[in-house]
């Protein structure tokens, strides 16, 4: 098996855990209805595929790069899986976002903003969420640089379990610290 093939394989597996994760940790998440997205990926759609089994009657999504949004946008004519495709930063999010969601999610997002922008941006997601915010991220140290063009997907920041735990969250992980495959599932009831 070459390097491109395992490194395939940890991600389908690490996706399925991570999957795996919030049914086992926050089951509740279940019998919500609305989620906003942020960060979601064409290329990865476990969560996703979670939420349209538990029903979600609205899904929106939040993505940085453009290219991304042109793909789910082209997906979503097909299938129509989501409402609303918005392009935009979620450090912005008070200019971007203008209704509240039973969930916000940011899956794999605070990784790639500066530390110094962690706490207000989880801060103002908050505004956004009337029953949880579900947040996913390496755990630690886990270097990785731009995907496929895609500079928004290099590693900028190294986030802990303690980082969460100021501002209120419960945190689960999964895997090693520091080490490839690593998860922090943070979530709190809002």
């Amino acid at each position: 098996m070459d390097k491109m093939e395992e490194v395939l394989k940890l991600m389908r597996r690490t996706g399925r855990a991570r999957k795996r994760q919030i049914e086992i940790h926050i089951p509740e998440l279940g019998e919500c209805g609305s989620c906003l997205y942020i960060g979601a990926s064409p290329d990865r759609f476990e969560i996703v595929d979670l939420l349209l089994r538990w029903g979600y009657h609205t899904i929106d999504i939040l993505e940085i790069w453009k290219d991304n949004v042109n793909r789910l946008r082209e997906m979503n004519r097909e299938n129509r899986i989501f409402r609303s495709i918005i392009h935009g930063d979620v450090r912005d999010i008070l200019e971007l976002i203008h209704e509240e969601y039973d969930v916000v999610m940011w899956w794999h997002g605070p990784e790639h903003i500066p530390k110094k922008d962690f706490r207000d941006t989880v801060v103002k997601i908050e505004r956004y969420a009337s029953e949880y915010v579900v947040i996913g991220c390496p755990w630690g140290e886990y270097p990785q640089g731009e995907v496929k063009g895609n500079k928004f997907e290099i590693h900028v920041s190294k986030i802990y379990k303690k980082d969460f735990e100021k501002l209120g969250y419960h945190t689960q992980t999964l895997r090693k610290r520091d080490k490839r495959g690593s998860n922090i599932l943070a979530w709190r009831k809002m």
